[in-house]
């Protein structure tokens, strides 16, 4: 996992490897001792051992150096795996958050519920990706709404999903963004 001089002496940056980049990336923001730090998709190139690596290495900085992190990815695996708590987004909003283990495997907002349910089971990933239809592109006026921009996919739209946004709603510990669940 670590790096040595003699691995890095007289290199350009662009003669290192991802895996490499971003060990370097890590140690940088190590340097200051940090109390927080912000990763955004800091496994998504990189093979799959040296992803467990700095996996664990994120848990150990949280667990024995008390290193808080926001971890920003589109793997929910990788969130599920280095996350006490977890926020799911749509469209630049949180729909959902709370523990982990919770959101990912209760799941009340119907985007989280989707999501999960979209994701392929490994045996069937490369068919998955084959016969995946590829999203509509995000537009403009999609940032301007101020209702639920879930609103035009869900199943269980209301009237209410149009007109306003719903607010952040307790849901046995989860803070759900739904109309379903207010009472």
């Amino acid at each position: 996992m670590s790096l040595s001089f003699k691995d890095i002496k007289g290199k350009y940056p662009r003669e290192f490897s991802g895996g490499e980049l971003q060990r370097i990336s890590i140690t940088r923001a190590l340097l200051s001792k940090p109390s927080l730090i912000i990763v955004d998709e800091p496994v998504s190139m990189i093979d799959a051992s040296m992803r467990m690596n700095i996996l664990n290495m994120f848990k150990s900085l949280k667990d024995d150096d008390k290193i808080s992190f926001i971890y920003v990815t589109h793997d929910l695996a990788t969130a599920y795996y280095i996350s006490d708590d977890i926020a799911i987004m749509y469209r630049g909003v949180i729909v959902e958050v709370g523990p982990a283990e919770k959101v990912l495997i209760e799941r009340y907002h119907p985007y989280t519920k989707a999501l999960i349910e979209t994701l392929p089971e490994y045996s069937k990933r490369n068919e998955w990706f084959a016969k995946k239809v590829k999203p509509p592109g995000i537009e403009v006026k999609e940032f301007m709404i101020s209702y639920y921009k879930y609103a035009h996919l869900c199943h269980f739209k209301m009237d209410i999903c149009t007109q306003k946004r719903p607010p952040m709603i307790d849901v046995n510990g989860v803070k759900v963004s739904c109309w379903l669940y207010k009472k």
